[in-house]
Parts: structure tokens; C-alpha cells; sequence
């Protein structure tokens, strides 16, 4: 299902033209993937979108942004997604 997944992101990242795209499937919880692909491929920033969770939603489920911003070493950029 993931391999699904990162093909139909990937096709939709290339619409938008970006070409120099890959996708990596880890089999992880979503920041700690993040952070070890990143930490892999020796990133600069890590880019994610967020939904804007309801701050009780984000404190009771956890939010992958906020984790990331915690966490990471490198700078993360947080971009609102439009519904």
C-alpha cells in the first residue's frame, strides 16, 4: 500500500513540476521516519505539510510537524495545505 502511495505523490509532485523527486518507504512511525531519511540522505530541511490540527487533537494523537520541530537537526519548514 505505501509503494501505492509514494507513486501517486510522486505523480503529483511531477505535475506540479518538480522532477527531482524520490520517494522512500520506511517502515516507521511518520517523524521518525522523517528524521532517519533525512538523516540518511543528509538533508538540509525537511519540508511537511500540516492540516491544522486542533491543538487537543495534536496533544492527544501527536502531530508529526510539532515531533518534527522538536526533534530534528536540520531546519523544518511547516507548509498549511489547502483544503
Amino acid at each position: 500500500m505505501g509503494d501505492d502511495w509514494a507513486e501517486e505523490a510522486l505523480a503529483a509532485i511531477r505535475r506540479q513540476g518538480v522532477e527531482d523527486a524520490q520517494a522512500v518507504v520506511v517502515d516507521a512511525r511518520p517523524a521518525e521516519a522523517l528524521l532517519q531519511v533525512a538523516s540518511e540522505r543528509q538533508a538540509r530541511m525537511i519540508v511537511v505539510g500540516t492540516h491544522g490540527e486542533r491543538p487537543l487533537t495534536g496533544a492527544v494523537l501527536g502531530s508529526v510537524p510539532h515531533s518534527l520541530l522538536h526533534l530534528s537537526r536540520v531546519p523544518v519548514l511547516v507548509v498549511p495545505v489547502r483544503p
